[in-house]
């Protein structure tokens, strides 16, 4: 256990000391290969195998999907379908970015496509509104996340490919966890 540790030690030295990331990963999976007396010849095979998965797939088609809502109108349309029923709250904008930021992960898959087509919306609207910007932007980003706990989700689909998980096992871990961050946001 030590070895791991000082794995995980030299990467992060590497990172600090401004090495490229792809260079400090191959060095940290040949150390990692030498002290758990893995052949080389064995996991680099695997890593090219599991790079030709069909759940990679879906990742760019994601990617795709959030920015053909954010130009399309329909993240200002999921907005106003939100405001129906949260907006007449207190603080009703401020949930109903929430929302909306949950809704678009779970069509979209990305927190990156849910800040660049919500936070395009509603950060102008809750400015006009009263809110500070810099709570209003630290919203949508904070929330952007639910996107990542919401399936589906890129970052899980990677984690269970990576893990040797099922990919429905590892979105059906993260629903009730993202409502829960979810309503706790609101």
């Amino acid at each position: 256990m030590i070895s791991l540790g000082l794995i995980m030690l030299l990467v992060v030295v590497l990172l600090l000391a401004g090495i490229p990331v792809a260079y400090v990963f191959g060095v940290g999976a040949m150390s990692f290969a030498f002290v758990a007396d893995k052949s080389m010849s064995y996991l680099i095979p695997h890593a090219f195998w599991q790079l030709g998965g069909f759940a990679l797939l879906s990742l760019p088609l994601f990617i795709v999907a959030g920015t053909l809502m954010g130009a399309s109108g329909i993240s200002d349309r999921l907005v106003r379908f939100v405001n129906a029923f949260v907006g007449p709250i207190r603080g009703g904008l401020g949930a109903v970015t929430v929302v909306t930021c949950a809704l678009f992960g779970a069509i979209a898959g990305s927190g990156a496509s849910a800040i660049a087509a919500i936070g395009s919306i509603m950060i102008p609207k809750m400015v006009d509104q009263g809110y500070p910007r810099g709570y209003a932007t630290a919203l949508v980003g904070c929330s952007s996340v639910l996107a990542l706990l919401i399936p589906p989700s890129i970052p899980m689909i990677i984690f269970a490919l990576t893990g040797g998980l099922s990919v429905a096992a590892a979105f059906l871990s993260t629903i009730v966890p993202g409502i829960i961050i979810m309503m706790i946001y609101c």
